[in-house]
């Protein structure tokens, strides 16, 4: 038995719909990539830094205690929980 019209159309956009759903990914997966990179490459600018004298590592630990809220983070990085934490 030969396909309908529809039957034809609906094949068709399944396989769109998968190309779409493939392209984002891959869309996903470079934007990732590139925030990766960006976040190592800024790393080892403050890296250079502090080993140089020209930033020190006190001001590295005061930028970090500021801003990295995540408890699993800051336990990685050596950071004191934030009051109130509850250990997530």
């Amino acid at each position: 038995m030969s396909k309908t019209r529809l039957d034809q159309l609906t094949e068709r956009r399944q396989q769109i719909d998968e190309q779409i759903r493939q392209l984002k990914q891959r869309e996903n997966a470079a934007a990732r990539k590139a925030d990766t990179r960006k976040k190592v490459l800024i790393g080892g600018v403050i890296m250079k830094l502090v080993k140089s004298g020209e930033m020190t590592q006190k001001q590295v630990t005061e930028l970090l205690n500021q801003h990295v809220t995540n408890p699993r983070d800051r336990e990685f990085l050596g950071l004191k929980p934030k009051t109130g934490e509850t250990g997530n």
